[in-house]
């Protein structure tokens, strides 16, 4: 009996690390690694943006990110002033309008059934519509982020990988065509590894023992 549920307690205490997340690297997460003195208004109807645009003073990148369009509107929102939401983590956040940013990122090996979890915080610039965020990773097919307003909210997006030895995705945040600009920041990627056979064959030996101690 006593063995019965030390072995019980045992299996269920390994299974508890089966699926714990794993972070994936992400550069510039939080688009703090530029610094931008507040105030500068380039192309921007407001002074809590910095356009980051080749056709303006800025150098046409977001450090770690590549853009689909630099002479549309990118940039960033730098320490914005009373009546401006204020970004999320350090003094910084993506502006993305008509625009695709996108990321290459590795340093995992991803197998079939493995899920890439996507988080971040998003709100509007204005109370326009007529355009969609989109979130994709590694080609696995957009989504679409819901329910953003000029309010942060936090957004968490699942891709499910499709096929072994997969060690390198491209994450991306695209704005259609339309009149919203998205704040984007606080951007975290995780991956989650299906369970191993010999983990769920542990699991099944677990409930198989459990069984056999209420019979006792």
């Amino acid at each position: 009996m006593k063995k019965t549920i030390l072995l019980s307690a045992a299996l269920l205490a390994g299974a508890s690390f089966v699926n714990a997340a794993t972070t994936i690297t992400v550069l510039n997460a939080g688009f703090e690694t530029q610094t931008v003195a507040d105030g500068q208004n380039n192309s921007q109807s407001s002074t809590s943006f910095y356009d980051a645009t080749t056709s303006n003073s800025g150098d046409g990148t977001i450090t770690g990110w590549t853009e689909s369009n630099t002479t549309t509107q990118l940039g960033y929102v730098i320490n914005p002033g009373s009546g401006f939401t204020q970004p999320t983590e350090g003094n910084n956040a993506a502006l993305v309008m008509n625009q695709t940013i996108s990321q290459n990122l590795g340093g995992f090996i991803l197998n079939t059934g493995d899920t890439v979890t996507v988080e971040f915080d998003v709100w509007r610039g204005n109370a326009g519509n007529g355009s969609t965020l989109l979130i994709n990773f590694a080609g696995l097919g957009t989504q679409a982020a819901s329910g953003v307003t000029q309010s942060i909210s936090s957004q968490s997006f699942n891709f499910v990988i499709t096929s072994d030895g997969v060690t390198t995705g491209d994450l991306s945040f695209q704005s259609t065509i339309g009149g919203n600009d998205y704040r984007i920041d606080n951007i975290a990627v995780s991956y989650t590894a299906v369970p191993e056979p010999s983990s769920t064959a542990l699991l099944g030996l677990g409930g198989i023992a459990l069984i056999l101690r209420r019979r006792k």
